[in-house]
C-alpha cells in the first residue's frame, strides 16, 4: 500500500507522530511566530520541488481573518489536489469558513487523536481513481452543503449516550419535511409489514436509530441547497429515498447480513450526492464541464469524494465510486456495490419498466440470480 505523504508547515522542527506507515515532510517557514503571507509567498520561489502531497497540515496562531485567508489561498495554489488541514489552539474561534481553502480544523491539544481520526479519510481519497484536473477542481470547492443547525441538534440527540425518543420525535415533528420522509421510509414494505405508519413516534422507533441518523444527514443536506436548485433537490431527494429503499429490500430478500443492509439502506441515500456538489459548482461559478459529464447518474466520482471526505464508511464510498462503472453483479466479493447497482435499476424499472431487459444488459457471477429478481419485482 503506498505511502501517505503528509506535508507538515509548521514555525518549528518536530516529531508529530511516531508510524512507519507515514511519511512526513516538514518545511520550516521562518523564526517568526506567526505564519505570514510574507513568508508564504516566497514559496513559489524556492527551490523545493512541488509534490502532490495527500495531506497539508498548517500549524497557525494567526488571529487576523485577512490574513488567514491570504495564507490559506496561497497554500491551496501550492497544494492544488491535497486535504488541507489547520491546526489550531481554538478551534470553535476559527476565522476561515470557505471551504475550498481548508478543510479542516484541529484542535493543537488533541492533535494526534484527532490526526489519527483524519487519515482514514486522507486514505480513501488517496485511493479514489480521479483525474488529476476533477480532483483539483472538486478541492477547490468553495460552498459545501452543510445542515442547518435544528438537524445538527437532532443528529446529536439520535447519536447520545442516553437517548430520549420523545425528544427525537418532537424535533421530527417541528420539520414537515423531514417529518414526511421519516413517515415514507416507515412504510417502506420491508419495514411496516403492510401496515400503514402515520404517527411520528412510531416512525422513528421502526426505523431504528442509525437510519434515522442517515435519513436526518441527507434530508438536511438537500433541504439546505440554493434555491436555484429546487427542482433538481425534490427529484433527487426523491430518487435517493427510492433507490435506499431497494437496497434494503433487495438486501433483504438475497439475505443480507444486517450490517451490510445498513450500509445498502446508506448507499442508496447517498448514491446521487454527487448532483449536491454539481450544485454548488452552479454557487461557485466554477466549471467542471472538462472534467465530468454533468447528465444525472454520472456524478459519481464528485460524490465519492466528498463522501471519503466526510468521513463515511469506506464501503459506502467504494459503492458510490463504482456505480457509473461496476458491470458484473457479485454478492460476494461485492455485495454493497452490487446491491446499489441493482437498486438503481430497479427503481428506473419501476418509472418505465423493462426490468428484464435491464438486467439482461448486467453481467452475474450468479446467473441464476436474475429468475430470483425478476420473482422480488
Amino acid at each position: 500500500m503506498q505511502k501517505l505523504s503528509i506535508q507538515v508547515l509548521s514555525n518549528h522542527k518536530g516529531s508529530l507522530i511516531d508510524n512507519s506507515g507515514y511519511s512526513l515532510n516538514w518545511e520550516v517557514l521562518g523564526q517568526g511566530h506567526n505564519l505570514n503571507f510574507d513568508e508564504i509567498a516566497c514559496w513559489r520561489d524556492s527551490t523545493l520541488a512541488q509534490l502532490d502531497f495527500d495531506l497539508v497540515l498548517v500549524f497557525d496562531s494567526t488571529d487576523q481573518e485577512a490574513e488567514q485567508t491570504q495564507l490559506f489561498t496561497e497554500i491551496s495554489n501550492r497544494y492544488p489536489t491535497a486535504v488541507r488541514a489547520l491546526v489550531c489552539k481554538e478551534v470553535d474561534v476559527l476565522h476561515l469558513n470557505d471551504a475550498g481553502l481548508v478543510h479542516f480544523s484541529l484542535p493543537e491539544d488533541d492533535l494526534t487523536i484527532a490526526l489519527l481520526a483524519l487519515l482514514p479519510r486522507v486514505r480513501m481519497l488517496q485511493q479514489l481513481n480521479l483525474e488529476k484536473e476533477l480532483r483539483i477542481q472538486l478541492c477547490q470547492l468553495r460552498h459545501l452543503p452543510v445542515l442547518p443547525e435544528p438537524y445538527l441538534r437532532l443528529m446529536r440527540l439520535l447519536r447520545a449516550k442516553d437517548v430520549d425518543i420523545s425528544s427525537i420525535v418532537r424535533a421530527v415533528k417541528r420539520d414537515q419535511v423531514l417529518l414526511g420522509k421519516v413517515l415514507h421510509a416507515a412504510n417502506a414494505t420491508t419495514l411496516a409489514l403492510g401496515h400503514t405508519v402515520t404517527d411520528a413516534h412510531e416512525a422513528v422507533v421502526r426505523l431504528g436509530l442509525d437510519r434515522m441518523y442517515y435519513l436526518v444527514i441527507v434530508v438536511g443536506v438537500f433541504v439546505n441547497l440554493p434555491k436555484t436548485s429546487h427542482f433538481q433537490r425534490s427529484l433527487a431527494l426523491s430518487r435517493a429515498m427510492d433507490v435506499a429503499y431497494w437496497a434494503s429490500k433487495l438486501g433483504a430478500d438475497l439475505d443480507a447480513s444486517r450490517g451490510s443492509l445498513d450500509k445498502c439502506y446508506l448507499a442508496g441515500l447517498l448514491h446521487n450526492i454527487g448532483d449536491l456538489v454539481i450544485a454548488q459548482v452552479e454557487q461557485d461559478d466554477m466549471d467542471l464541464s472538462s472534467a465530468f459529464d454533468f447528465s444525472y447518474g454520472d456524478a459519481a466520482a464528485p460524490g465519492a469524494f466528498w463522501l471519503a471526505l466526510w468521513g463515511f464508511d469506506s464501503q459506502v464510498v467504494s459503492a458510490v465510486a463504482q456505480q457509473g462503472s461496476l458491470k458484473l453483479v457479485d454478492l460476494e466479493r461485492h455485495q454493497v456495490p452490487s446491491l446499489l447497482l441493482l437498486a438503481k435499476i430497479f427503481e428506473e424499472a419501476r418509472r418505465s419498466g423493462g426490468l428484464a431487459e435491464k438486467l439482461a444488459q448486467l453481467q452475474f457471477s450468479d446467473p441464476s440470480l436474475i429468475d430470483q429478481l425478476i420473482l422480488i419485482e
